[in-house]
């Protein structure tokens, strides 16, 4: 049995200018939940879920659970040799997303 094979992940500059705005404080630790997001989505791109049936965009909602990041919903995209993340956006505090 083989190793899953993982996808390049790709940053869109949108998903890092929005990244850039969400971190108050603690980059460290925003670096690990972002690198936990796509080191997921690089093995299971289809570990979020359609934005809408049939659409090529998907969405991933987590809750990093330190106070200095807040929660945030990741727009991505894939093919078989990708992961594009679109954008990344604050939500409701509270919400998460098991898969």
């Amino acid at each position: 049995m083989y190793p899953p094979s993982f996808r390049e992940v790709i940053r869109s500059p949108e998903f890092e200018r929005q990244l850039s705005r969400i971190v108050q404080g603690g980059a460290e630790r925003c670096d690990e939940f972002i690198e936990g997001i796509e080191l997921t989505l690089a093995r299971s791109p289809d570990f979020g879920r359609p934005i809408y049936d049939g659409s090529p965009v998907r969405m991933v909602v987590k809750n990093p659970l330190v106070p200095w990041i807040r929660p945030a919903v990741v727009f991505y995209t894939f093919s078989e040799s990708a992961v594009y993340l679109l954008s990344i956006h604050e939500t409701v505090e509270g919400e998460s997303d098991e898969g």
